[in-house]
């Protein structure tokens, strides 16, 4: 960036306890891209990388989880093109595969959850009655939980009509 440098580089698991030096609260998005189990309650890579992150953590520190996309994501990119998400909302799949893990693991470290909807174009925009239903749903049948956020990326999501 301009005559700076920088490199990007994968720091190791227990580099989280220098970060924790500085920082309060991380924010960790590879659980984005797979639950901590998987259909048949086996653990997953993140499940295990999860674990490894606990053993670093100390009184005070903060971890939020972005959920799956699995979970959150209307469509998802199967064979090289973005399909119908049947997995999406589904409250079982959030409790079992990914709440009820996390906080096993994390227990008092668990500082959040975050929800993100994706960018929609507008030809798939939902209607912004239907999404709030949708999630409306969602969240009454899952754990009653503080720790939730809801990331909307569409503007249009964020104004009322009327």
């Amino acid at each position: 960036m301009g005559d700076r440098t920088f490199v990007e580089e994968v720091l190791p698991v227990e580099s989280v306890a220098e970060y924790f030096e500085h920082f309060p609260v991380l924010e960790i998005d590879y659980t984005f891209y797979r639950p901590l189990l998987d259909p048949a309650g086996k653990p997953t890579q993140n499940y295990h990388t999860l674990r490894q992150y606990r053993q670093y953590l100390q009184e005070g520190d903060q971890l939020v989880l972005k959920v799956p996309q699995v979970i959150c994501a209307r469509r998802i990119r199967q064979g090289g093109k973005f399909v119908a998400n049947e997995a999406y909302l589904n409250p079982q799949i959030f409790t079992k595969q990914f709440y009820e893990p996390a906080v096993e693991i994390l227990g008092p470290f668990l500082g959040g959850f975050i929800l993100e909807q994706g960018y929609h174009p507008k030809n798939e925009r939902m209607e912004i009655g239907v999404l709030a239903e949708s999630l409306n749903s969602f969240f009454q049948a899952i754990p009653e939980d503080n720790r939730y956020h809801l990331e909307l990326r569409t503007e249009a999501y964020l104004r009322c009509s009327g």
